[in-house]
């Protein structure tokens, strides 16, 4: 390997990093209430589901891109630049998750939070193409061929859909929201099953 080359556990480690700080991040926008009661916790249901949907989500991101990454074969300026497009959306997620809470699920942060995760998902299938490219058809994974595909392009549907849908009922912007993160938890995301 060149010494220029980036290699593709180096771009994991950095990738992770990054997962690691939104995470970091998006936790400590968290606030206890200043009413210690039932009703003072109660009072923060919306940073309380805005914050599983985004914890859930993010898990699922960086679960599928470890899996994805075991595919990349080498790192090249399209997988290199893909990823950091994908990065830079999953850094906006905190701020928008805060903005949901914070503005209590109004429809218009709604819909920017669904923008940011349909960016997002549109970012990690411009990543996975990458990945793809460095296979010549005869011996393409599994992964790349099957229906899983298809549960990536639900994803993002369901993804873009929910971006409307905020502006009529944002809590069920925000199940439509969750919806593909709970799929992708389920054995239908693995080819062998």
């Amino acid at each position: 390997m060149a010494e220029h080359e980036l290699s593709p556990a180096r771009l994991e480690a950095v990738s992770d990093g990054v997962f690691a700080v939104v995470l970091t991040i998006m936790v400590l926008e968290l606030r206890p209430p200043h009413d210690p009661t039932l009703a003072g916790y109660l009072a923060l249901w919306p940073h309380a589901a805005i914050y599983v949907v985004s914890f859930t989500t993010l898990a699922t991101f960086w679960v599928n891109h470890r899996y994805l990454f075991s595919y990349l074969r080498r790192v090249d300026d399209r997988v290199l630049w893909s990823n950091m497009a994908l990065l830079f959306f999953l850094s906006l997620i905190p701020f928008f998750t805060a903005s949901v809470g914070e503005n209590q699920l109004v429809a218009f942060t709604t819909a920017m939070y669904a923008a940011a995760l349909t960016a997002a998902g549109l970012a990690f299938a411009a990543l996975a193409v990458s990945v793809r490219a460095q296979y010549r058809a005869a011996e393409m994974p599994a992964v790349f061929r099957s229906r899983v595909s298809l549960i990536h392009a639900g994803a993002q549907v369901t993804h873009a859909s929910a971006i409307p849908v905020a502006f009529v009922h944002p809590m069920l912007s925000l199940i439509m929201l969750l919806v593909p993160a709970v799929v992708y938890m389920t054995k239908l995301t693995r080819p062998s099953s």
